[in-house]
């Protein structure tokens, strides 16, 4: 057959009896795939608990292993022990997605689908579900993805437990509900660790601690450029003072419902006078931060931050001049009471912060808080599609 693109849309219903009275080559036919000498790109979109897929799903790993001129590949494997048979394709693939893994039904997501959609716009995407431990399989593909999710993981107290020199390619990482992670880089024995992630999103994560652990080295995180945690009840602060100094890139940071978190950065010693840390910061929301009191510790970031939104952070009481030095600002958002009850530091503001007034834009409580604080702002840009023609295969059970 000439075919050289095929994508495949397969969901049915959940009722198990009825699915098994429908013969397979009804859906898709296992054999077929391997007689498609010619296709460059397979896409295979199943319901995930479809037990016809998990019956044929090795049959058909095996066949796409035999389509030498295939350079994009999107499939769910049940089970990581398929990626043994992959193993002889992905590392020439251009473009892949792989779910990994026993993926259980939820009824709603806890992250918001906007989120998992940015997790797909890389060109190499692995998404690791429900895992029990770090299989060498899933360490071996990480070597070629652009872009990872870790989804429920069960024991990993941390994502350098996957292997950092595994993760040398990563641009885009989301870690969702591993229960166990207490930092995400523990004691990193190599220079440039994760060097070219560019997003790190983290949610729900109930006993995250810290980032880093351990001593940092020169160039880790360097190439950050977003950094979001939502939900990490014992996280207390985002950056030692000594860390701060790789994050030079880093244009946006959301922090999101972390009950202890205090201040961004830790406690900070007297240090002499330095640059401010953060050069590249555009954009900062703070919210839900109940014991928030200060943005930085009164250390001097972000000298060309645009926008700055606070939201439900009681103890915030004072801005200091350190903190909100930039010329740049554009936009200041917050609650009314909460910006008319701000105490302002004689010595910080001698004539009073007069500009920040003028840029102060009270958040609307009737309305999505988050929605009022992001509606400028545009993380990912739009990605350009192929213009290859190619079959798509729609197949519903009513």
């Amino acid at each position: 057959m000439k075919l050289r693109v095929l994508k495949v849309c397969i969901y049915g219903q959940t009722n198990f009896s009825k699915r098994k009275q429908l013969p397979s080559n009804m859906v898709l036919h296992p054999g077929m795939i391997s007689k498609l000498s010619r296709l460059i790109e397979l896409s295979i979109d199943v319901d995930l608990s479809d037990k016809w897929w998990h019956d044929s799903v090795e049959e058909v790993v095996k066949g796409v292993c035999n389509l030498e001129g295939l350079r994009s590949l999107c499939l769910y494997l049940p089970n990581y022990q398929l990626l043994d048979y992959t193993s002889f394709i992905y590392p020439s693939l251009s473009c892949f997605r792989f779910t990994v893994g026993h993926h259980k039904r939820r009824t709603i997501s806890r992250v918001p689908h906007e989120v998992e959609a940015q997790f797909t716009k890389w060109d190499k995407c692995l998404n690791f579900v429900n895992g029990e431990n770090i299989p060498f399989q899933v360490r071996k593909v990480l070597e070629f993805t652009s872009s990872f999710f870790l989804d429920r993981h069960e024991n990993a107290s941390s994502l350098s437990q996957f292997g950092n020199e595994n993760m040398a390619k990563l641009k885009f990482c989301l870690l969702v509900d591993c229960n166990k992670m207490e930092t995400i880089i523990d004691g990193a024995e190599f220079e440039n660790v994760l060097e070219s992630l560019q997003y790190l999103r983290i949610h729900y994560m109930k006993n995250l601690r810290s980032i880093w652990k351990g001593p940092p080295r020169s160039g880790c995180m360097s190439k950050l450029k977003f950094l979001a945690l939502n939900t990490c009840p014992k996280l207390s602060y985002i950056f030692s003072h000594v860390l701060l100094r790789n994050f030079v890139n880093l244009e946006e940071i959301i922090v999101e419902d972390c009950p202890q978190v205090s201040s961004l950065v830790s406690h900070v010693p007297a240090l002499p006078h330095l640059k401010p840390f953060l050069p590249s910061l555009k954009r900062l929301f703070l919210l839900y931060l109940p014991e928030l009191v200060s943005i930085s510790n009164g250390l001097s970031i972000a000298p060309k931050l645009e926008r700055i939104g606070f939201y439900d952070c009681p103890k915030l009481k004072v801005l200091s001049k350190t903190e909100l030095s930039s010329k740049a600002l554009k936009t200041i958002k917050g609650e009314k009471q909460w910006w008319e009850d701000i105490k302002w530091n004689k010595i910080d503001w001698e004539n009073g912060p007069r500009n920040l007034m003028r840029i102060f834009s009270p958040i609307n409580n009737e309305k999505d808080v988050m929605a009022q604080l992001l509606e400028d702002r545009n993380v990912f840009e739009a990605q350009q599609s192929g213009n290859l023609s190619y079959l798509e295969l729609y197949i519903h059970f009513n």
